[in-house]
């Protein structure tokens, strides 16, 4: 296991070395950019970059973790809006979770997509077992997000989607 230290520096150099083999270097590129993904910047792990989609969640060992409480009904929107998520994307596999002492008890696949005055925040799904399991304390503007966030199957979230910019999650070019 290379050292957190060194695990982007070996990830990009091995990227220069392998660069003809586009799957490969695909998933090197994605470990990179979770590596860098910090809360509330442009999510740049998504085939859409755009400054109005921020991050949120992204956490590796390798970075400090904000911790401290988080609202009960917090966890409890974003655990609802887990079980069906709107997905823009198709996932091809899953992420554990990085930051169990012992290996990832948790798997995930997909992203929450939380719009919000003018904002789409992503999150991966496994969010509510950093909250639960390592109290991880996301910022309080995408707390407040997920409060004002109707259910996701819903017109009104479409609507919310749309009014934030969100065309761009599944417009093609």
């Amino acid at each position: 296991m290379w050292s957190r230290v060194a695990t982007v520096e070996k990830l990009q150099q091995a990227l220069r070395l392998i660069d003809s083999y586009s799957l490969v270097c695909h998933e090197i590129r994605r470990c990179i950019t979770l590596a860098e993904l910090r809360d509330l910047t442009p999510c740049t792990y998504l085939p859409v970059v755009a400054d109005h989609i921020l991050a949120v969640g992204w956490l590796e060992k390798a970075f400090e973790i904000p911790t401290g409480p988080t609202p009960q009904e917090v966890f409890a929107k974003l655990t609802e809006f887990a079980r069906n998520p709107w997905q823009p994307f198709v996932s091809a596999g899953y992420h554990e979770c990085g930051i169990c002492q012992f290996g990832g008890e948790k798997r995930g696949t997909a992203n929450l997509f939380i719009p919000y005055e003018g904002k789409i925040y992503v999150c991966p799904e496994l969010i509510t077992h950093y909250i639960n399991a390592h109290y991880y304390s996301p910022p309080v503007e995408f707390c407040e997000a997920v409060l004002a966030c109707p259910p996701m199957q819903s017109m009104a979230y479409k609507r919310l989607l749309v009014a934030c910019s969100g065309a761009v999650l599944w417009q093609t070019e």
